[in-house]
């Protein structure tokens, strides 16, 4: 089995709107959201999780790509050997 680690992940997330809005109705709240995911890839400024991974073929599904200055904070949930 391969080695991984799962991390829970606090970040703030980019939005985009396609519709006109009132400029009194424009919100600047930052939401942050959450993620769970196996840790597939990270460097100095991205951090790449997966939802799935196949060990027959050494491929992962459902990846987010989360750039590292949006990550509020982390933690590991599972550690496999």
């Amino acid at each position: 089995m391969a080695k991984f680690e799962v991390h829970w992940v606090r970040w703030v997330d980019a939005e985009a709107e396609a519709e006109w809005k009132h400029f009194s109705k424009i919100d600047m709240e930052v939401i942050p959201v959450e993620t769970v995911g196996i840790v597939v890839k990270e460097n100095d400024e991205m951090l790449v999780l997966g939802l799935s991974f196949d060990p027959t073929n050494n491929e992962y599904n459902g990846l987010f790509y989360i750039p590292k200055g949006m990550v509020l904070s982390r933690s590991v949930v599972l550690q496999v050997d």
